[in-house]
């Protein structure tokens, strides 16, 4: 059943609309009531919505601006059609900082890539794309919030509730809905997340704890509530390019154009507090690393079947008899050098072009 909510002020004065949370699942326990389609989704019904977020990305004052990724995939040919810089910057970061480990594998403790790890490091834990399912909630304060729900959650949270009409005929994503506990455990792929319809005691014993929307609760939720296609700003493939070459001046130039999609009210502490944002890796944007990096999971983790094909394909040996390497004396010196003992010939080349000094 759909719930149809007019669209609350975004502006100031006495129009302004409250505070709005933001909320996500976290380690423990903890109850939700989801609310049932809103808004400009209520005639489709729709009350989750997918998003993938680009995090990372500051204003000059130190305002933390995530945004939706452009980036479109041909999931049936494993094709992304329309790139996003943002993205393919932070995969080819991961690509190198994960080179440069496998070098400490054979050179450990060797202060030139120690030092060129750091930076790839701290790009790391600032800037990635978050990818997660959107809802409108109560928590358990009653209070109406934007929670981040995970793949796997989504997952648990869809069986509960399938499970719950069979056994009680109640959706507790109706008008007539209820509370739902979530229980979460470990971290990325070993998320363990549990659904189970939340209980309250009441004079008869415990009981499901329902929750009705009712003309109340109706202009309480239309104070706090998402528009789940718009929760985050939708920047163009181009605006995406800018902000990455121009930094902070770039994120205050394009996230000017999509300022009423920020509330005031729900701005981040004062910019003292915020973390300095780490100085972004030297990596260029050539057409060679783009057509390699890739941050869609099903697509870019595996190869397609001509690329396989390219790479396994043998050298033609009989052509080019020269390009033995192991036959070359060259080969042998350079295995014979103290810095570079242990690495492959592509090893060394890759130093050399990010500046690592041998």
């Amino acid at each position: 059943m759909s719930v149809q909510i007019g669209k609350p002020n975004a502006g100031g004065g006495s129009g302004s609309r409250a505070k709005r949370n933001y909320d996500r699942l976290k380690q423990g326990k903890a109850i939700y009531r989801i609310l049932p389609a809103l808004g400009k989704l209520a005639d489709k019904g729709v009350w989750s919505s997918w998003h993938e977020l680009v995090f990372g990305y500051k204003t000059t004052e130190g305002y933390m601006r995530p945004f939706e990724s452009c980036q479109k995939v041909d999931r049936k040919n494993k094709i992304v059609t329309v790139r996003d810089a943002a993205r393919d910057l932070i995969e080819q970061n991961k690509e190198k900082m994960e080179k440069i480990k496998e070098l400490l594998q054979k050179k450990p403790n060797d202060p030139a890539l120690t030092k060129a790890l750091v930076p790839l490091a701290d790009y790391d834990d600032s800037f990635n794309v978050d990818k997660a399912h959107y809802v409108n909630a109560l928590n358990a304060s009653g209070e109406v919030t934007l929670l981040r729900i995970g793949y796997k959650e989504m997952l648990a949270f869809k069986a509960a509730r399938e499970e719950l009409q069979k056994s009680d005929g109640v959706d507790c994503v109706d008008v007539d809905g209820c509370y739902m506990q979530f229980s979460k455990s470990g971290t990325g792929r070993d998320t363990i997340c549990q659904v189970t319809p939340a209980y309250e005691k009441t004079a008869g014993g415990l009981n499901l704890k329902l929750h009705s929307i009712d003309e109340s609760e109706l202009k309480k939720i239309a104070q706090g509530y998402f528009e789940l296609d718009d929760v985050y700003p939708r920047p163009t493939p181009e605006e995406i390019e800018q902000m990455v070459a121009e930094g902070a001046d770039g994120v205050d130039a394009v996230m000017e154009k999509y300022r009423p999609a920020y509330n005031k009210d729900a701005a981040p502490a004062a910019p003292a507090a915020v973390k300095p944002a780490p100085a972004k890796p030297k990596i260029k944007l050539d057409a060679a690393a783009m057509a390699k990096a890739t941050a869609v999971e099903e697509v870019v983790e595996e190869a397609s079947e001509e690329e396989a094909m390219v790479e396994e394909a043998p050298a033609p040996v009989v052509a080019k008899p020269a390009t033995k390497v192991v036959a070359k004396p060259a080969a042998k010196v350079a295995a014979a050098d103290p810095a570079t003992d242990g690495l492959t010939e592509e090893e060394i080349q890759f130093m050399k072009d990010n500046g690592i000094e041998l």
